[in-house]
């Protein structure tokens, strides 16, 4: 699964894949820059959740119940 989304991005167009298949990626919504002008919509919605699960994964170690061997 990890390698859907660049599979996607790279091979996707070659195969003339529709865009609702495109469209999976998360790498298709963003700003082909620097031909395009930035659209930060779409960045920012892709951002706020990575930013939310990375800081869930940074707390949830916290509280185990390990303890050292």
């Amino acid at each position: 699964m990890a390698g859907l989304a660049p599979a996607l991005g790279q091979g996707g167009p070659a195969l003339d894949l529709p865009r609702s298949v495109l469209n999976l990626s998360p790498f298709g919504h963003l700003s082909k820059l620097p031909g395009q002008d930035m659209a930060w919509t779409p960045a920012l919605v892709l951002t706020a959740p990575a930013a939310a699960l990375v800081a869930a994964g940074l707390l949830r170690p916290r509280r185990r119940d390990v303890t050292a061997p």
